[in-house]
């Protein structure tokens, strides 16, 4: 009775092992199940202190405009913020944006959709050259052109600067008003590309500009307004949209 038990015991180790291998080799030559992720579309947001959130600063993982497009969007987007605080387009600056290293990732994560906003810092007296401008921006929409996501592409006119009689070191509004809002426009349609316009959206309304700059957290909403109604984007969580109305 021992014998038969043991050799039944045996009999019943040896089908487990052979299932378990059998098991173990269709896992292992099977394709990986992907139909649970879910493939995000990623939007790489370049810019300055606006972009960054500087204006919302102790709260800008939340409350800056890439954070804000980010909840309108909902999961199905990716939306990196990759401002930086006091950069500019020009490269022969003290601060230019694409010597950074932050700059570089941006073209690594081989964005879907790319939103530049660059021209504030340039707009200072002591910086301003709209011809090397002009240049360095078809070279820089260039660059993101040639990615692998080959990514649409957008470039914002800035929001209006509310200095009055603004110190050479600062940024000027007579620039951004009555430069940039003509030369972003050109540049996009040389390089193919499409045009957000911030600027309209903010001129009247220095009170979303608490330092006269920066963009507070009515200001961004309405950068993100200005995003949704000027490209294909939809909001899908209508709740977080409504929340600033």
């Amino acid at each position: 009775m021992v014998k038969q038990n043991k050799k039944l015991f045996d009999k019943v180790i040896y089908l487990i092992v052979i299932v378990v291998a059998i098991y173990s080799f269709s896992r292992l030559i099977a394709p990986s199940d992907t139909s649970t992720k879910e493939d995000k579309i990623t939007i790489a947001a370049v810019g300055d202190s606006i972009t960054y959130g500087a204006g919302v600063a102790s709260t800008r993982e939340t409350e800056s405009y890439p954070a804000l497009l980010q909840q309108v969007l909902g999961k199905k987007y990716h939306v990196i913020n990759f401002g930086l605080s006091g950069r500019t387009l020009l490269s022969n600056t003290a601060k230019p944006y694409f010597k950074e290293p932050l700059a570089k990732k941006s073209f690594k994560v081989n964005p879907d959709i790319v939103i530049i906003m660059l021209g504030t810092n340039d707009s200072r007296d002591v910086y301003w050259q709209p011809k090397r401008y002009k240049k360095e921006y078809l070279a820089a929409i260039k660059r993101y052109q040639s990615l692998e996501s080959h990514p649409k592409i957008y470039i914002m006119i800035p929001p209006r600067v509310f200095f009055e009689n603004p110190h050479p070191t600062f940024p000027n509004n007579k620039v951004v008003d009555g430069q940039l809002r003509k030369l972003i426009p050109e540049i996009a349609k040389e390089a193919g590309v499409s045009v957000i316009d911030q600027y309209k959206g903010t001129e009247k309304h220095p009170e979303d500009f608490p330092d006269q700059l920066h963009p507070n957290l009515s200001g961004n909403w309405k950068m993100v307004d200005a995003i949704l109604q000027q490209t294909p984007l939809k909001a899908v969580n209508a709740t977080k949209k409504l929340d600033h109305s």
